[in-house]
């Protein structure tokens, strides 16, 4: 609720406990040969971590000048949220969360999809409305995937974006997923599980 105080202590000592982190790099290139990689395996021992690009968020530089009046989707509230839910949310409720098979949000992932796929199938129910297709994802992987495009459709982060979505997620807004998956929508608004109920922006008190 932006007040500085995490609002699921159970969540924040799962990701200490799985050694979270989110390095930050300004772009793919710099990632890419950046020497923290080289130290990985001996020194930083992160267990649970995705990669977020400079590049990538709407503070937007051109040639290192923020240009404020950018309106490019942000996608640190894709990768941020994936270490929260992957290596959060998934540990502290491995029956609700769990990135596997018999968990309850697999169960409503299968729902979206059509079915169960291990790994992406060759072409999904036309009934299907998530349609992910990144043949490097898999079944854990499509459940990250699936809590992110939820809970951001609900928060109204995806409202603007149809012609961009989707080919992978057809329920852009909040009342497309109140309409067609409402167990997801159900599960993700509980408020025992104190996920966000307003759409991050970035401005805190504390």
């Amino acid at each position: 609720d932006a007040d500085g105080i995490p609002d699921n202590p159970l969540v924040v000592e799962k990701l200490k406990i799985t050694n979270s982190a989110v390095p930050m790099f300004l772009n793919g290139w710099e990632n890419d040969n950046s020497e923290l990689w080289d130290d990985y395996d001996s020194e930083l021992d992160l267990n649970c971590w995705t990669v977020l690009m400079g590049d990538e968020t709407d503070v937007w530089f051109d040639n290192y000048r923020y240009d404020p009046s950018s309106t490019r989707f942000d996608f640190a509230l894709e990768e941020i949220l994936h270490v929260i839910t992957q290596c959060g949310y998934a540990v502290a409720y491995p029956e609700i969360f769990g990135e596997h098979k018999d968990s309850l949000i697999a169960e409503y992932m299968d729902n979206a999809r059509g079915g169960f796929y291990e790994w992406v199938p060759g072409s999904y129910s036309p009934d299907a409305w998530y349609t992910y297709h990144d043949n490097s994802c898999y079944y854990n992987c499509m459940i990250t995937e699936y809590f992110y495009w939820s809970l951001t459709s609900i928060l109204g982060a995806q409202d603007n974006r149809w012609n961009e979505v989707y080919p992978e997620w057809k329920l852009n807004t909040k009342e497309k997923v109140m309409e067609t998956d409402p167990d997801i929508y159900n599960l993700l608004t509980d408020p025992q599980y104190k996920l966000p109920t307003i759409l991050p922006d970035g401005n805190y008190q504390g």
